[in-house]
Formats: structure tokens, C-alpha cells, sequence
């Protein structure tokens, strides 16, 4: 029921709002999914001379106005950072910074930049309409390319749902965003790891996302994959992983997926495949 669109500023050209509008009346799509909502091509957060931050929501507004003239709603992805609130300038897709804050400063003020996005929604939309939107942490696929440990997702994580949660309780929370070919690759440790956590600290999220390419990432070095996604991010060719030669492989890895939220009760919870 969701349609993915890339990145948020996309929605402000005039060529995309024609083929949404297509896709909308002939698909009939409910809800509308993309990345960079916090990113710097939003011109959302700022700070003071100080370091005092400060938000602009100018460019939110005319997103979320889009989005619901089209008839849809969002499902915000909070994640691809501000670069002020990054620990090093590693890991940029143009506009778009990978990193996550990890230090007690950062994290109060990426709690403060999460805190006013939510605050504005619900000041401009209404709190019956918010809840019935999606947001979903920053994925945790990237914990296994080493740009994040797993503790420092975790503790913006925590942040995150802390502050949705809070704000609008019926709001549906989607996570981890793992890549099910990793899941496979490597093992459900990471996965399983999660999930403990979130049910020890009471921040399990309503509903499970996760990725799938279709590639067999056991023929390739994980730092050969990372060189070839950026490859591609400067439009050259090649594949960042071999394709599987698995052909019901979503299958397959939905199933392995599936089977690791059973063991921990959770098989009933929405399954959403957010990337392929």
C-alpha cells in the first residue's frame, strides 16, 4: 500500500507530482514513503553562533502539503542526519549524511530537532490526522557497512521512538530497516540483537521493514559492495553485489525473516518490504 519515491525534496518538482498523481488514481498507493526528510536539501535544522539549534519548516510544510493533496499520506523516515549534527562528514550522498549522533550533545539536539518536526506536524495538521501517519527510525542496514556500531543506533533509536511515541501514541512506528540478503549473510545476530533490546527498553515497533535486492552478498567482500554502491552514486555501471541465482529469493528471505520474529512472538506484527 506504499509507494517509495526516493527523497523528500524530489516532491517539490513539478515532473514527479504528474507521475504521483498517475500513479495515485491508477495504483491507488495510500501511503507515500522516501528518504531525507531531515537532511540538509530541507534547510530544517540550523544553529546559532552559539550552538543553539533553531528550525525552519518551510519546505517540510510544502512536502506535507503534497503529500496530502495527492491523497496519500507519509511515512517519515527520520534518518539521513544534518551535517552540524554528524561526527565526521564519512558517508555523504550529496545533501544526505549517513552518520548518526553519538555523543550526549548531539543526541539532545537530534532529540530537539525530532521534537519540533513532531510538534509542528501536530500544530499545522491535528493530532487525529499525525496519527494516522508512519514514521520510521533511520535504517539499521547500515550498522553492517561499519557506518554505525549497533549501540549508537540503538541510543538514537531509543531517542527517536521515545519522542513519536510520546507525542502521538496511536502513530504506527516502523523499523529496523535491515537488508534480508545481510539477514542471510550473515546471520540473525544483529537482527535478534535488536529485537532483544527493544523488548527489554519497551520500544518495539509496530511494524517490520526491511530491504531486499536480490543479491548474493556471501560472493563479495562487504567493503567491495560499499565501493560499488558508491560507483553507482556516480553513475557508473555495475551491480553493488552479485544477483542471486536464487530466483524466489525474496521469498525465501521473507520466510527466514519471518521465522526469527516468530521465535520472539512477534509473526502477527505488519511486515513491510520498504526497498527491492
Amino acid at each position: 500500500d506504499t509507494l517509495s519515491i526516493g527523497w523528500a525534496n524530489s516532491l517539490m518538482t513539478k515532473s514527479l507530482h504528474e507521475i504521483l498523481t498517475r500513479s495515485v488514481r491508477e495504483i491507488r498507493f495510500r501511503y507515500i514513503r522516501f528518504h531525507g526528510i531531515l537532511d540538509d536539501s530541507m534547510d530544517l535544522y540550523h544553529e546559532y553562533s552559539d550552538g543553539t539549534p533553531w528550525l525552519s519548516f518551510t519546505y517540510l510544510d510544502i512536502v506535507t502539503d503534497e503529500i496530502l493533496d495527492l491523497g496519500l499520506r507519509p511515512t517519515f523516515e527520520f534518518g539521513f542526519i544534518p551535517y552540524r549534527l554528524a561526527p565526521s562528514l564519512r558517508n555523504i550522498f550529496g545533501t544526505s549524511c549517513l552518520n548518526l549522533p553519538n555523543t550526549p550533545e548531539t543526541l539532545d539536539k537530534w532529540q530537539f530537532l525530532v521534537e519540533g518536526v513532531m510538534i509542528h506536524l501536530l500544530e499545522r495538521y491535528g493530532s487525529e490526522e499525525v496519527a494516522q501517519w508512519r514514521f520510521a527510525p533511520i535504517n539499521a542496514l547500515y550498522i553492517s557497512y561499519g557506518v554505525f556500531s549497533a549501540d549508537e543506533y540503538l541510543a538514537c533509536y531509543e531517542r527517536t521512538y521515545g519522542v513519536i511515541r510520546r507525542l502521538v501514541p496511536k502513530a504506527q512506528i516502523c523499523a529496523f530497516g535491515l537488508d534480508t540478503g545481510l539477514i542471510s549473510a550473515d546471520g540473525p545476530g544483529l537482527f535478534e540483537r535488536l529485537l532483544s533490546h527493544c523488548r527489554e527498553h519497551g520500544c518495539l515497533p509496530d511494524a517490520f521493514t526491511f530491504q531486499c535486492f536480490g543479491c548474493d552478498y556471501a560472493k563479495v567482500s562487504r567493503s567491495t559492495t560499499e565501493t560499488n554502491i558508491a560507483a553507482n552514486a556516480e553513475h557508473l555501471t555495475g551491480e553493488p553485489a552479485p544477483v542471486s541465482s536464487d530466483s524466489d529469493i525474496l521469498k525465501h528471505e521473507i520466510l527466514l525473516c519471518k521465522k526469527i520474529l516468530k521465535m520472539y512472538g512477534l509473526d502477527g506484527c505488519p511486515f513491510h518490504i520498504s526497498a527491492w
